[in-house]
């Protein structure tokens, strides 16, 4: 991805930064989701998960 000048490189960037806090806001809505499913400390563990 070459760019031509600084200001489309600037542009990529912010295009970058749009899409990862709309991901970071859809991930935070998906954690407030598993929490309704997780109703002991037990199950808030998830050790397969960590090992990711």
């Amino acid at each position: 991805m070459k760019c031509d000048s600084l200001e489309e490189v600037r542009e990529n960037i912010d295009n970058i930064d749009d899409k990862i806090i709309k991901l970071i806001a859809q991930r935070s809505d998906y954690v407030k989701q598993a929490a309704y499913f997780k109703k002991s400390k037990i199950d808030v563990k998830a050790a397969d998960r960590v090992e990711k």
